[in-house]
């Protein structure tokens, strides 16, 4: 026996909502990688603090941007794929609201919204 398949009413904002989580990493990742070196640059060469923040920075850094990649990885494939849904559900809203246009107009005319077949 099949079961049920629900779909919520949200589902075509879920979809884009993908889009924009894939943007915001995107621009996390930007950021970091420019963050990293420029983090880098300012502890310049003193040799207490300087060791230290390198030091800190070379546990951290490679895990933070281990992360930020992942993330980008998984959200770069699934945006794609959230854009697409989410344009197929548009041409789809666009579809029918062109054929309610139409029935609308046949009936207004005159017409029949039976089809004109025999029931």
């Amino acid at each position: 026996m099949a079961g049920e398949i629900s779909v919520p009413e949200d589902l075509k904002q879920r979809f884009a909502r993908l889009k924009l989580a894939e943007d915001d990493i995107r621009e996390a990742l930007f950021i970091w990688h420019g963050l990293d070196g420029a983090l880098r640059a300012a502890a310049g060469n003193d040799q207490e603090t300087s060791a230290e923040i390198k030091k800190k920075a070379d546990v951290v850094n490679p895990a933070i941007s281990d992360l930020l990649d992942a993330l980008g990885a998984a959200f770069g494939i699934n945006s794609e794929k959230g854009k697409s849904a989410h344009d197929k559900f548009t041409e789809a809203d666009n579809y029918n609201a062109d054929l309610v246009s139409q029935w609308g107009n046949s009936l207004e005319g005159g017409g029949s919204a039976s089809g004109g077949g025999k029931h």
